[in-house]
């Protein structure tokens, strides 16, 4: 992905999620793959869609993995309200113009920068856990209201 572009190491028992992000399948070349926990991928794959609704970019492109996929069961996520957005501005950041954050989708614990224009998606306010979401994925994927 954008955000890992060495990638990721997750065991193979888990499900792989490619998403397509503002009708793009590719971000930088790259597809934005993650492997959520077996409790959140129900959910994720909760609105199953026909792959022939898709335009002729977006199979062109997702044929690489199509092709060796084990099983595919394209889908919808469904949207989620109520969750917390902090949006990083220049002010958050400073003259260093990052600060960092945990992922804890990420197996190595690595942390990650978040630049302004970023957002910073809220799982757990008491405990300051979340995770960030690039300005063009966040606009492409949530909204806010």
């Amino acid at each position: 992905t954008k955000e890992a572009p060495e990638g990721c190491t997750y065991d193979q028992d888990r499900t792989a999620i490619v998403r397509v992000i503002g009708g793009k399948v590719k971000m930088n070349d790259l597809y934005d793959i993650y492997a959520p926990d077996d409790s959140k991928v129900e959910k994720l794959l909760g609105n199953p869609i026909d792959l022939e609704t898709l335009p002729s970019d977006q199979i062109n492109e997702l044929k690489p993995i199509l092709d060796v996929a084990s099983e595919i069961r394209p889908s919808i996520a469904p949207a989620e309200y109520g969750r917390k957005v902090i949006v990083i501005t220049d002010e958050m950041v400073g003259e260093q113009g990052y600060i960092y954050c945990h992922c804890p989708w990420d197996p190595d614990d690595v942390l990650t920068k978040l630049y302004p224009g970023d957002y910073f998606l809220v799982e757990d306010a008491v405990t300051c856990k979340g995770y960030r979401i690039g300005e063009e994925e966040f606009k492409g994927t949530h909204q806010l209201v």
